[in-house]
Protein backbone atom coordinates (compact mmCIF):
# COMPACT_ATOMS: atom_id res chain seq x y z
CA UNK A 1 0.00 0.00 0.00
CA UNK A 2 3.04 2.15 0.85
CA UNK A 3 4.29 1.46 -2.16
CA UNK A 4 1.34 2.19 -4.53
CA UNK A 5 1.23 5.71 -2.43
CA UNK A 6 4.37 6.60 -3.00
CA UNK A 7 3.94 5.59 -7.06
CA UNK A 8 0.69 7.70 -7.19
CA UNK A 9 2.25 10.81 -5.61
CA UNK A 10 5.22 10.31 -7.98
CA UNK A 11 2.42 10.48 -10.51
CA UNK A 12 1.03 13.59 -9.58
CA UNK A 13 4.67 15.28 -8.59
CA UNK A 14 6.25 14.26 -12.20
CA UNK A 15 3.03 15.43 -14.07
CA UNK A 16 2.90 19.12 -12.85
CA UNK A 17 6.34 19.32 -13.45
CA UNK A 18 5.63 18.53 -17.01
CA UNK A 19 2.75 21.10 -17.21
CA UNK A 20 5.58 23.40 -16.01
CA UNK A 21 8.37 23.10 -18.03
CA UNK A 22 8.95 21.93 -21.58
CA UNK A 23 12.83 20.74 -20.69
CA UNK A 24 14.24 17.46 -19.61
CA UNK A 25 11.89 15.98 -16.71
CA UNK A 26 12.87 15.39 -13.33
CA UNK A 27 14.74 12.66 -12.69
CA UNK A 28 12.88 9.79 -10.45
CA UNK A 29 14.33 6.44 -8.75
CA UNK A 30 13.85 3.51 -11.05
CA UNK A 31 11.94 2.11 -8.10
CA UNK A 32 9.47 4.49 -8.28
CA UNK A 33 9.21 4.42 -11.75
CA UNK A 34 8.72 0.63 -11.82
CA UNK A 35 6.14 0.87 -9.31
CA UNK A 36 3.97 3.18 -11.44
CA UNK A 37 4.12 1.01 -14.29
CA UNK A 38 3.10 -2.09 -12.15
CA UNK A 39 -0.07 -0.30 -11.15
CA UNK A 40 -1.36 -1.22 -14.14
CA UNK A 41 -2.10 -4.66 -14.60
CA UNK A 42 -1.22 -7.09 -17.93
CA UNK A 43 -3.65 -8.82 -19.55
CA UNK A 44 -3.52 -12.49 -18.73
CA UNK A 45 -5.43 -14.02 -21.53
CA UNK A 46 -5.31 -12.17 -25.26
CA UNK A 47 -7.54 -12.77 -28.28
CA UNK A 48 -6.62 -10.96 -31.31
CA UNK A 49 -6.04 -10.40 -34.74
CA UNK A 50 -3.64 -8.40 -37.09
CA UNK A 51 -0.73 -8.70 -39.37
CA UNK A 52 2.57 -10.10 -39.55
CA UNK A 53 5.39 -9.93 -41.63
CA UNK A 54 8.73 -11.82 -41.70
CA UNK A 55 12.17 -10.26 -43.58
CA UNK A 56 14.80 -12.22 -44.79
CA UNK A 57 17.88 -12.21 -47.97
CA UNK A 58 15.07 -14.46 -49.41
CA UNK A 59 12.42 -11.74 -49.93
CA UNK A 60 9.48 -10.84 -47.76
CA UNK A 61 6.22 -12.77 -46.55
CA UNK A 62 3.25 -11.22 -45.12
CA UNK A 63 -0.12 -12.43 -43.84
CA UNK A 64 -2.92 -11.86 -41.79
CA UNK A 65 -2.32 -13.65 -37.81
CA UNK A 66 -5.43 -14.67 -35.09
CA UNK A 67 -3.61 -15.16 -32.10
CA UNK A 68 -4.68 -16.91 -29.16
CA UNK A 69 -2.53 -16.23 -25.84
CA UNK A 70 -2.96 -17.55 -21.83
CA UNK A 71 -0.63 -16.70 -19.16
CA UNK A 72 2.00 -18.16 -18.33
CA UNK A 73 2.99 -20.14 -21.76
CA UNK A 74 0.22 -21.35 -23.89
CA UNK A 75 0.28 -19.26 -27.66
CA UNK A 76 -1.79 -20.13 -30.56
CA UNK A 77 -1.56 -18.33 -34.46
CA UNK A 78 -3.11 -18.94 -37.38
CA UNK A 79 -1.32 -16.91 -40.34
CA UNK A 80 -3.59 -16.49 -43.32
CA UNK A 81 -3.01 -15.02 -46.91
CA UNK A 82 -5.82 -14.01 -49.74
CA UNK A 83 -9.55 -14.34 -48.51
CA UNK A 84 -8.32 -16.49 -45.20
CA UNK A 85 -6.71 -19.40 -46.46
CA UNK A 86 -4.56 -20.70 -43.61
CA UNK A 87 -1.29 -21.51 -44.26
CA UNK A 88 0.05 -22.41 -40.95
CA UNK A 89 -1.52 -23.23 -37.87
CA UNK A 90 0.46 -23.23 -34.72
CA UNK A 91 0.47 -23.61 -30.94
CA UNK A 92 1.79 -24.22 -28.05
CA UNK A 93 1.65 -24.95 -24.51
CA UNK A 94 4.49 -25.09 -21.59
CA UNK A 95 7.17 -27.77 -23.93
CA UNK A 96 3.80 -29.27 -26.19
CA UNK A 97 3.51 -28.04 -29.34
CA UNK A 98 1.82 -28.42 -32.75
CA UNK A 99 2.73 -26.69 -36.35
CA UNK A 100 0.42 -27.44 -39.41
CA UNK A 101 0.57 -26.69 -42.80
CA UNK A 102 -2.42 -27.27 -44.18
CA UNK A 103 -1.23 -26.58 -48.08
CA UNK A 104 1.05 -29.13 -47.44
CA UNK A 105 -0.77 -31.88 -45.93
CA UNK A 106 2.32 -31.38 -43.57
CA UNK A 107 2.49 -31.29 -39.04
CA UNK A 108 5.32 -31.50 -36.75
CA UNK A 109 5.68 -31.70 -33.14
CA UNK A 110 7.90 -28.96 -32.65
CA UNK A 111 9.70 -27.77 -28.77
CA UNK A 112 10.26 -23.95 -26.92
CA UNK A 113 13.46 -24.01 -29.41
CA UNK A 114 11.96 -25.07 -32.98
CA UNK A 115 12.40 -23.04 -36.11
CA UNK A 116 9.45 -22.86 -38.68
CA UNK A 117 10.12 -22.64 -42.21
CA UNK A 118 7.11 -20.59 -43.67
CA UNK A 119 7.88 -19.86 -47.57
CA UNK A 120 11.21 -19.30 -47.49
CA UNK A 121 11.79 -17.88 -43.83
CA UNK A 122 12.46 -19.11 -40.72
CA UNK A 123 10.29 -17.91 -37.63
CA UNK A 124 10.31 -19.39 -33.61
CA UNK A 125 7.26 -19.87 -32.71
CA UNK A 126 8.25 -19.96 -28.95
CA UNK A 127 9.00 -16.60 -29.16
CA UNK A 128 5.29 -15.50 -29.40
CA UNK A 129 4.42 -16.78 -25.94
CA UNK A 130 7.67 -15.19 -24.90
CA UNK A 131 6.31 -11.66 -26.24
CA UNK A 132 2.85 -11.84 -25.33
CA UNK A 133 4.05 -12.04 -21.56
CA UNK A 134 3.00 -9.80 -19.01
CA UNK A 135 5.59 -6.92 -17.34
CA UNK A 136 7.01 -7.91 -14.20
CA UNK A 137 8.86 -5.55 -12.00
CA UNK A 138 11.40 -8.70 -11.80
CA UNK A 139 12.19 -8.14 -15.36
CA UNK A 140 13.62 -4.99 -14.35
CA UNK A 141 16.07 -5.29 -11.48
CA UNK A 142 15.77 -1.69 -9.84
CA UNK A 143 19.26 -1.95 -7.73
CA UNK A 144 21.07 -2.20 -11.07
CA UNK A 145 18.98 0.15 -13.40
CA UNK A 146 19.65 3.73 -14.43
CA UNK A 147 17.49 6.23 -15.54
CA UNK A 148 17.80 8.41 -18.59
CA UNK A 149 15.77 11.06 -18.90
CA UNK A 150 14.52 12.87 -22.22
CA UNK A 151 11.80 16.15 -22.79
CA UNK A 152 8.74 13.17 -22.97
CA UNK A 153 9.93 9.66 -21.71
CA UNK A 154 11.75 7.98 -18.94
CA UNK A 155 14.10 5.14 -20.29
CA UNK A 156 14.72 2.58 -17.45
CA UNK A 157 18.09 0.63 -18.21
CA UNK A 158 19.40 -2.54 -17.09
CA UNK A 159 22.46 -4.26 -18.34
CA UNK A 160 22.93 -8.10 -17.08
CA UNK A 161 25.17 -10.53 -18.12
CA UNK A 162 21.74 -12.01 -21.14
CA UNK A 163 22.11 -8.63 -22.71
CA UNK A 164 20.38 -5.22 -22.19
CA UNK A 165 16.56 -4.28 -21.73
CA UNK A 166 14.96 -0.94 -22.16
CA UNK A 167 11.77 0.59 -20.68
CA UNK A 168 9.82 3.40 -22.78
CA UNK A 169 7.98 5.30 -19.85
CA UNK A 170 5.80 8.38 -20.99
CA UNK A 171 6.83 11.24 -18.52
CA UNK A 172 3.08 12.43 -18.86
CA UNK A 173 0.74 9.60 -18.11
CA UNK A 174 4.03 6.95 -16.70
CA UNK A 175 2.25 4.75 -19.03
CA UNK A 176 4.98 1.82 -20.17
CA UNK A 177 4.72 2.28 -23.75
CA UNK A 178 7.82 0.17 -25.01
CA UNK A 179 10.27 -2.58 -24.02
CA UNK A 180 13.84 -3.82 -26.03
CA UNK A 181 16.34 -6.49 -25.42
CA UNK A 182 19.47 -6.86 -26.77
CA UNK A 183 20.84 -10.11 -25.96
CA UNK A 184 24.87 -9.93 -25.48
CA UNK A 185 25.60 -13.24 -26.97
CA UNK A 186 23.78 -13.87 -29.97
CA UNK A 187 21.85 -11.83 -32.68
CA UNK A 188 18.52 -12.28 -31.20
CA UNK A 189 17.01 -8.89 -30.73
CA UNK A 190 12.98 -7.72 -29.84
CA UNK A 191 11.30 -5.26 -28.87
CA UNK A 192 7.34 -4.62 -28.57
CA UNK A 193 5.22 -1.37 -27.50
CA UNK A 194 1.83 -1.92 -25.62
CA UNK A 195 -1.64 -0.32 -25.15
CA UNK A 196 -4.12 -0.32 -22.71
CA UNK A 197 -7.73 -2.04 -23.10
CA UNK A 198 -9.97 -2.50 -20.33
CA UNK A 199 -7.54 -1.13 -17.77
CA UNK A 200 -5.32 -4.10 -19.15
CA UNK A 201 -1.62 -3.31 -20.59
CA UNK A 202 -1.29 -5.87 -23.80
CA UNK A 203 1.37 -6.19 -26.42
CA UNK A 204 -0.25 -4.20 -29.21
CA UNK A 205 2.97 -4.61 -31.87
CA UNK A 206 6.49 -6.75 -31.56
CA UNK A 207 9.49 -6.91 -33.84
CA UNK A 208 12.12 -9.75 -33.23
CA UNK A 209 15.29 -9.63 -34.91
CA UNK A 210 17.09 -13.11 -35.33
CA UNK A 211 19.80 -12.96 -37.83
CA UNK A 212 19.06 -11.93 -41.17
CA UNK A 213 15.71 -12.40 -40.33
CA UNK A 214 12.89 -9.99 -39.11
CA UNK A 215 9.55 -10.49 -37.81
CA UNK A 216 7.38 -7.69 -37.02
CA UNK A 217 3.49 -8.41 -35.90
CA UNK A 218 0.85 -5.94 -35.20
CA UNK A 219 -2.29 -6.55 -33.68
CA UNK A 220 -5.53 -5.18 -33.56
CA UNK A 221 -9.15 -5.96 -32.29
CA UNK A 222 -7.65 -7.31 -29.11
CA UNK A 223 -9.82 -8.62 -26.46
CA UNK A 224 -8.44 -9.12 -23.37
CA UNK A 225 -11.23 -11.02 -21.66
CA UNK A 226 -12.11 -13.62 -23.99
CA UNK A 227 -14.53 -16.39 -23.51
CA UNK A 228 -13.40 -19.38 -24.98
CA UNK A 229 -16.29 -22.19 -25.29
CA UNK A 230 -13.83 -24.72 -25.51
CA UNK A 231 -9.62 -25.20 -25.44
CA UNK A 232 -8.12 -22.69 -28.24
CA UNK A 233 -4.86 -23.98 -27.42
CA UNK A 234 -5.32 -27.16 -30.00
CA UNK A 235 -4.76 -28.00 -33.57
CA UNK A 236 -7.01 -30.32 -35.06
CA UNK A 237 -4.73 -32.76 -37.58
CA UNK A 238 -6.91 -34.60 -40.84
CA UNK A 239 -7.31 -38.47 -40.05
CA UNK A 240 -4.08 -40.27 -40.33
CA UNK A 241 -2.42 -37.11 -40.16
CA UNK A 242 0.98 -38.43 -37.95
CA UNK A 243 3.08 -35.54 -37.06
CA UNK A 244 6.61 -35.40 -37.49
CA UNK A 245 9.34 -34.16 -34.89
CA UNK A 246 11.34 -31.70 -35.24
CA UNK A 247 14.81 -30.22 -34.67
CA UNK A 248 15.73 -26.88 -32.25
CA UNK A 249 18.00 -24.40 -33.09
Amino acid sequence: MRRLLTAAILALSLMAVGCASRGPLTWAPPGDLIATVMSTPSARTVQASGTIQVTSPEGVHSGGLLLFYKCPDSVKVLIQIGFGTTVAEVAMTNTDGIAYFPQQREAYVIDPGAALAIGTATVYPALLARLMSPVTAEDINDVTTTVVTGERYYYLRDESASGVRTWKINGRTLDLEGEDFDAAESTIRWSRSFAIHRNRRVPSFFSVTFGETIMTVHLNRIDVAPEWKSNPFSVRLPENLEPIRMGSY
